[in-house]
């Protein structure tokens, strides 16, 4: 066809199509479909790439995947030592997890390492190992859509001397359409008095203001944050660990008030070899505990039925295993629980007291697999991999 006819074709398709139609029926369709059809005209293209499309599709997407199987995914993150980077998306099938397309990080790390923060909707927050000790990028990457934001830290944060670590949590604010980013640095001032030379910086990211701010400085004197934050009722949930104390405690933030609590675990001292890990269970926080008896392998799931109330902590699975189980990834669409041994990746279904080999292998943290779904985000952002 010309290029005239098409125009007069692309003018025709607009004007039968008023935007509010056209914006709810391309808002209900696959992501890949919405892609192509950046293609069919300007007014399309500006469309499908305004902010308020893309969190309508989201929303449509999140609602249309709870009653559809196919639409949950496993991103399954594959290091090694010899420099293969792939990601592997995993569908699950409830059956198995079934390998759906490959695809390689569009960024190097150093040591050819990275670890996983977190995912949602779509969106994957990635940092370099060197990150929690003296490096200062984050990158947030849609894998389907092969894009990617560089983030990097501010310089008050970069300048902190004597720094011991940093934390990173990732989380969507619904009532602002925004994906933020908070970034806890532990450092030590040498120059203040024993008791107070542990200090801390808190700032947060907005990915729509594309800038970091500071919130007031939280003392955490000997804490040390364990594993990806859990996010939970507007709050992001890491396991603390206290060196002076020797003790666990959970650590909270707000993100709505943009404050900290600590919150107490639950009653399980009575266990020998405890490994502790926070997630997400059925929109409650909860605490898998793998442990050992000297004679057998113990699966404890802890359910905090009540978020920020400790006397509500309940023991509600206790199985016993034959294998080693090291730590929980997290929870199928069907509320099963994935768990890696010395050898494989399982997932146990706690009412049918099943266990099935997922065929994953061994992955050497928690931190290799996180839940994914694909989405529109970032179509509105420039690739700064394409820039770079």
């Amino acid at each position: 066809m010309p290029r005239n006819g098409r125009k007069r074709k692309t003018k025709a398709l607009d004007k039968h199509f008023p935007e509010g139609i056209l914006f709810d029926i391309v808002s209900r369709l696959p992501v890949k479909s919405v892609v192509r059809c950046t293609t069919v005209s300007k007014s399309w293209y500006a469309l499908i790439k305004s902010r308020d499309f893309i969190a309508t599709h989201v929303k449509q997407s999140i609602a249309s995947n709870i009653n559809d199987d196919s639409s949950h995914y496993i991103l399954d993150l594959l290091l090694d030592e010899h420099g293969g980077k792939p990601c592997v998306v995993l569908r699950d099938n409830v059956v198995s997890f079934d390998p759906v397309y490959s695809v390689d990080l569009p960024m190097d790390f150093e040591l050819r390492k990275c670890k996983m923060v977190g995912s949602c909707n779509g969106l994957v927050c990635l940092t370099g190992t060197s990150c929690f000790a003296d490096g200062c990028l984050i990158y947030l990457w849609n894998p389907l859509l092969r894009r990617i934001k560089r983030i990097s830290c501010t310089s008050s944060c970069c300048n902190r001397l004597y720094r011991k670590f940093t934390d990173v949590g990732f989380w969507y604010d619904n009532e602002k359409n925004d994906y933020k980013l908070i970034m806890i640095r532990h450092y030590i001032n040498k120059g203040l008095p024993q008791n107070d030379k542990e200090q801390s910086q808190v700032e947060l990211y907005s990915l729509y203001t594309a800038s970091w701010r500071k919130i007031d400085d939280v003392k955490m004197p000997g804490i040390l944050l364990d594993g990806a934050a859990v996010f939970v009722d507007g709050s992001l949930n890491w396991i603390a660990y206290h060196s002076l104390e020797r003790t666990y405690s959970i650590l909270s933030f707000d993100t709505r008030l943009e404050v900290f609590q600590e919150m107490k675990l639950p009653n399980y001292d009575h266990y020998n070899s405890v490994i502790p890990y926070l997630v997400a269970y059925k929109g409650c926080l909860a605490l898998f505990v793998a442990h050992c008896t000297g004679e057998e392998d113990v699966l404890s799931l802890w359910v905090m039925k009540e978020f920020g109330v400790a006397e509500s902590w309940l023991e509600e699975y206790h199985v016993v295993f034959e294998v080693d189980c090291i730590f929980s990834v997290g929870f199928t669409k069907n509320s099963e629980i994935i768990y890696a041994t010395y050898d494989e990746m399982f997932v146990y279904d706690f009412e049918k007291k099943q266990s099935r080999d997922i065929g994953l292998g061994f992955r050497c943290d928690a931190d290799s697999l996180v839940e994914y779904t694909e989405s529109l985000v970032l179509l509105d952002e420039k690739n700064e991999l394409q820039e770079n």
